[in-house]
This record gives C-alpha cells, sequence and structure tokens, in this order.
C-alpha cells in the first residue's frame, strides 16, 4: 500500500518502499536485505517488478503539484503500522516493547511468537531502518482486543459505548471469578488455535453486568502477558 501511494503522489516518478513494509510482503530476505532471488524464481518474478528498499527515515521523493497540493511537498519518510506505533513509543533500544491493538499472523519462532519486541539481532522481522541502522524486533500477536469492547457496545448492547467500560469495571471490586476468553477468531500467540471459540466461565447467579465487562477489559491485559509455561 505504502509504495502504490508513493507511486501515486508523485505521479509515477518514484518506485519504492522502506524495510518494515518489504519484509511484510514474505518476498523479501531480511538477513541479507535484498529481495529474494530464490523466491522470484519460484513464483516467475523480475527484479523489475520490485520497488527500491531504503531506510525509513529517507526523503523517498515529492509530491507531483498536478497530483496533489500547488507545489512539490517530500515524501519524508515511510513505516509500516506497528513498526511506526513501535517507534512512537521511543522504543529505541533492545529489550524496550511496544504493546498494539492490532490483528496479524504471521510465522513463529520456537517460542510460538511471532519473528515486535526490539532487537538488533539479524534473524527477527524487521522494525525500521533509520540513522543508517537496521533494527529488528520481536512479535506476539494476538486477535481480539478493542475488537472484544466493540462487541460488548455493537452486538450484545451491555454498555452504550467504549468509555462506559472503564466506568463499569470500576464499580465493582473485582470479576467476581469471571473470566472472558476473548477468541472470536481463535487464539493469536502463543497457542495459535483457529479453531478456539470465546467464551465467558465462571459466572454465579450473582454475577453483574460489570463483571463481564470487567472481565472483557481483563481478557486484553491476560492476553498481552506472556504466559510462564514449559514451552514457552
Amino acid at each position: 500500500m505504502d509504495c502504490w501511494l508513493l507511486w501515486k503522489l508523485t505521479n509515477g516518478k518514484v518506485h519504492a518502499t522502506d524495510y518494515s513494509n518489504a519484509c511484510r510482503t514474505m518476498l523479501f530476505n531480511i538477513n541479507t536485505l535484498k529481495w529474494d532471488e530464490d523466491l522470484m524464481q519460484i513464483f516467475d518474478l523480475y527484479p523489475s517488478m520490485f520497488p527500491e528498499v531504503k531506510f525509513s527515515d529517507r526523503i523517498f521523493g515529492s509530491t507531483d503539484p498536478f497530483i496533489v497540493f500547488d507545489q512539490p511537498v517530500p515524501i519524508a519518510g515511510l513505516l509500516g503500522d506497528s513498526h511506526a506505533a513501535l517507534f512512537g513509543q521511543n522504543c529505541f533500544e533492545p529489550g524496550m516493547a511496544q504493546s498494539y491493538l492490532r490483528n496479524r499472523i504471521f510465522h513463529h519462532d520456537e517460542h510460538r511468537f511471532t519473528t515486535t519486541f526490539f532487537s538488533r539481532r539479524p534473524g527477527h522481522s524487521i522494525g525500521y531502518g533509520h540513522a543508517g541502522v537496521i533494527d529488528y524486533v520481536f512479535e506476539g500477536n494476538i486477535h481480539c482486543t478493542g475488537d472484544t469492547i466493540n462487541w460488548l457496545v455493537n452486538d450484545v448492547g451491555l454498555i452504550s459505548s467504549s468509555a462506559e467500560s472503564e466506568q463499569l469495571a470500576l464499580s465493582v471490586s473485582d470479576n467476581n471469578q469471571v473470566y472472558f476468553v476473548p477468541s472470536f477468531v481463535g487464539l493469536g500467540a502463543p497457542y495459535w488455535d483457529n479453531r478456539a471459540r470465546a467464551c465467558i466461565s465462571g459466572m454465579a447467579r450473582n454475577t453483574k453486568k460489570a463483571h463481564i465487562v470487567r472481565a472483557a477489559l481483563e481478557s486484553i491485559a491476560y492476553q498481552v502477558e506472556r504466559p510462564n509455561r514449559p514451552d514457552g
């Protein structure tokens, strides 16, 4: 998408992308930092089809006045969505982490996590390239976070708005042993079970709407926290 927008904004003058977006195509070798020649052959592709890959903080070109604006405007940087969130939260040192509410699935490593935890070790996914350095990341993906609150609002009508969720959750002292597993479309890291479905457990006769809403909010935190399991 970024490559297409850049092409359109520059009226076809610039065919480029950045490292963070290139690595998500699964056709970019993150160790050699080049489009993978073996994959090109497998899919009968040619190098001329691929955009030039640049560091995220480069000036990629300028908008064409015939397309948008009255004068050229520099396009100073490209960055993928979750990568931009990591950068925006100042995660610049190895070990720093950022939590974002997205729905993504990519290949995972031996710990059953995908490869966006900050690292400078090749072999993980590319976070971004800036100041002449490639930064790598480690990522654990979960499927339903903010959408769980949308479900409470739009599908079952337990609350009238997402803003109401906090107020209602704080109206009770705890979840009253009610737990919400928001696996509406399966479970992500580290379980990777697409057959799993959502459930609410532990409800008693004294369970209130507030307990269910609180459990839904807590389910987001439970998914973000990495389980302490022997198999990772």
